[in-house]
């Protein structure tokens, strides 16, 4: 594996996994959450008194 291949699958912490169970090290139960868990919800879905609830003024 080249310097950059070894560097992008470190970085991507569900291909390590997969690479450190191949190598039968063992690793501790993991969940792997979409890109979209992590959108902003936007004020109208954030918690009361959370900093965003009142962050967009948008008419």
């Amino acid at each position: 594996m080249t310097t950059t291949g070894a560097c992008r699958t470190a970085f991507d912490k569900a291909v390590a996994k997969k690479a450190f169970v191949r190598a039968g090290l063992s690793t501790p139960a993991s969940v792997t959450l979409p890109k979209e868990a992590f959108h902003d919800p936007g004020p109208s879905r954030s918690p009361p008194g959370s900093p965003n609830a009142s962050a967009c003024r948008c008419s």
